[in-house]
């Protein structure tokens, strides 16, 4: 009987290796999770509040969301109920310093929060397009396992004039 020398084993594929030998998969997640290999994200569903408070105003908003970890990213997906949004999916993306909001449908738009930092970005809406800038004072994540409270304010600039100053809170729960 001829073995297979070692050479010809390491072409196999971590794919074909796992689909014949199943015990493996669990043990490849967990060696390229520690080495920051890329892994199936995790999705679980959270629930949102969010406390937007700008020329003492107070909009209080409740979405139901989809979480996606990766690495030290955590990402929180919602369906936009606001009218004016149209048909829009709403990403809150939480990094390492910073916080993100990603719009795609009716609206597009990615802004960016780091602390003490300006950030410009365009904000797209079937009437047009609106060139905007923030600058944030701060930023505060409290999340455990990704469920907690994130919070940040910012001053909003059009043509670099202020056109004022938000504070948000969103509050993350596991879904009832």
């Amino acid at each position: 009987m001829r073995r297979k020398s070692l050479k010809s084993n390491l072409n196999i594929t971590p794919r074909a290796y796992t689909k014949q030998h199943s015990c493996c998969r669990v043990l490849l997640r967990i060696f390229a999770s520690k080495r920051g290999g890329k892994t199936m994200m995790e999705k679980r569903n959270v629930k949102l509040q969010i406390a937007s408070q700008s020329d003492g105003q107070m909009i209080e908003q409740t979405f139901n969301a989809e979480l996606y970890v990766k690495g030290d990213h955590s990402y929180y997906r919602y369906n936009e109920t606001d009218e004016n949004m149209g048909r829009t999916i709403t990403t809150l993306k939480v990094e390492p310093g910073q916080i993100r909001i990603i719009r795609h449908g009716d609206v597009q738009s990615e802004q960016s929060f780091a602390l003490q930092s300006h950030r410009s970005f365009s904000y797209q809406t079937p009437q047009g397009r609106l060139e905007l800038t923030t600058f944030t004072h701060a930023i505060n994540v409290g999340l455990v396992e990704q469920i907690g409270t994130i919070s940040w304010s910012y001053d909003l600039f059009v043509s670099d004039e202020l056109s004022g100053t938000y504070s948000l809170i969103v509050e993350i729960s596991e879904l009832d």
